[in-house]
């Protein structure tokens, strides 16, 4: 997990620099990024991460947009992980 961890995020580096942090396929790697930091244990920087890229992703994207949805399947599911359980319902 830790190497996976390690090449997403120099391959975020790349393509904010190429294609700027809006883009939505560096919007997906961040969202990458987020998902491999929590299946190594960083529960909250997982949860920081996902909650960033959803508010990205519904500015570019749209509040319906699949992408959109899915993050926000993930910040329930992150913040369920550190314990916020209602915020978790509530998304």
């Amino acid at each position: 997990h830790q190497e996976a961890l390690a090449m997403f995020q120099e391959v975020l580096e790349v393509r904010r620099s190429v294609l700027g942090p809006r883009h939505p396929s560096t919007l997906t790697t961040q969202h990458d990024v987020a998902f491999s930091l929590d299946n190594v244990g960083r529960h909250q920087e997982a949860l920081a991460m996902f909650q960033e890229v959803l508010e990205v992703r519904r500015s570019v994207l749209g509040p319906r947009h699949p992408s959109t949805l899915t993050t926000q399947h993930d910040v329930a599911f992150s913040l369920d992980n550190v314990g916020r359980h209602q915020e978790a319902l509530a998304m």
